[in-house]
């Protein structure tokens, strides 16, 4: 994971909010309820939350309280980004792990965001053949009756 140098840049900034929002989205999926229902735990509304934990705005102090003193976490947990994350990791491997993928989905996409059309046709087509290939290992399972 890339780590922020002193100097804030316009990037720096957006990945912060994304992994902060993520680590929110994180503490919700464990939980295993919906947006609007976590959002009303803390008495916010759905699409602030939504867009919170999409990494779009940063929640207020106020809710960031909430959220620590709800979940019962560590405040390093949500702000592990800043410092080091393994202890955060051993602490919490089931909300760390969401997170991880999460944030190589989006470093990935923003990789293929930056190539040029003709990678991004090449990968586009070997996407689509390895989904042919799972879905025929899983045609292949199954019981025809």
């Amino acid at each position: 994971m890339s780590r922020c140098n002193d100097t804030i840049t316009r990037s720096c900034y957006a990945r912060i909010k994304l992994e902060l929002g993520l680590r929110i989205k994180a503490l919700r999926v464990r939980r295993g309820i919906g947006v609007e229902k976590y959002s009303k735990v803390f008495s916010t509304k759905k699409e602030k939350l939504d867009r919170i934990e999409r990494g779009k705005i940063f929640p207020s102090l106020n809710l960031i309280c909430k959220i620590i003193k709800k979940e019962n976490i560590n405040p390093c947990f949500l702000f592990s980004f800043i410092n080091d994350i393994d202890e955060i990791i051993n602490e919490k491997p089931d909300l760390y792990e969401i997170i991880y993928y999460e944030l190589t989905d989006y470093d990935i996409l923003k990789i293929f965001n930056k190539t040029n059309t003709t990678t991004k046709l090449t990968a586009i087509q070997m996407l689509k053949e390895i989904k042919q290939e799972q879905n025929a290992k899983n045609n292949k399972g199954m019981i025809k009756g």
